[in-house]
């Protein structure tokens, strides 16, 4: 649904409004906005979705791979790395778009394991042109350029994580945040330094360690 402030109305986008302006996917997964008219929609089977709200037409750009057993067209989630390239995690892995050549590209979250497939992608922050990666069963990861420089995992040696299921990723100040199906995490920018946090008895302490969102109150 989209508000629009000009008359208070909420504008419904489902599959089929009208010809040219419908969704691929009536399940809605992730938006991104590109402009007051525009709108980038990561759709649960659909692929992306570029909705023309000026115009009333919606763009479908499907992530084709050619392993036909796989589909990467559930999108998860969308973050916006800069005015050009938009970063889509998929339950096949991480992709980039390029709004100028409308193509996708892979960025490979396994470290000589390209055989093996990617985990469903989960969260996705950017910060200083680093992407923070959450993943369904492999933890977090922090890629820098086109690498992976860390690795975040429950039964890891350093960078311990509570869980490897990341469910959501926050910044606030200094600290990364982060969500897991068993824990709290958090994360200083600056020493590096990971403390997990987890229920306890008495106050202060979280209601329940299996975490779905997070949201820094300013």
């Amino acid at each position: 649904n989209f508000f629009n402030q000009a008359n208070y109305n909420f504008i419904n986008i489902g599959e089929s409004i009208k010809p040219n302006f419908g969704l691929t996917n009536p399940i809605v997964n992730s938006v991104v906005r590109e402009n007051d008219d525009a709108l980038w929609v990561g759709t649960n089977g659909g692929g992306l979705n570029f909705v023309d709200l000026k115009s009333k037409k919606v763009i479908e750009y499907k992530i084709r791979i050619s392993d036909k057993t796989k589909t990467s067209n559930m999108i998860n989630v969308l973050a916006e790395f800069d005015n050009v390239n938009l970063l889509c995690g998929t339950v096949n892995g991480l992709y980039n778009f390029n709004k100028n050549n409308k193509d996708f590209k892979v960025i490979p979250l396994r470290k000589n394991e390209q055989l093996l497939p990617e985990f469903p992608v989960t969260s996705l922050v950017v910060d200083e042109k680093k992407i923070w990666v959450g993943t369904e069963g492999d933890g977090l990861k922090l890629i820098q350029g086109k690498d992976v420089i860390i690795n975040y995992r429950a039964d890891s040696e350093i960078n311990v994580l509570s869980d490897n299921f990341v469910t959501d990723i926050e910044f606030e100040n200094n600290n990364i945040w982060i969500a897991t199906q068993d824990g709290l995490n958090q994360i200083d920018k600056i020493s590096g330094k990971l403390v997990k946090i987890f229920r306890s008895e008495g106050t202060g302490t979280i209601a329940n360690n299996n975490l779905t969102s997070l949201f820094a109150d300013s």
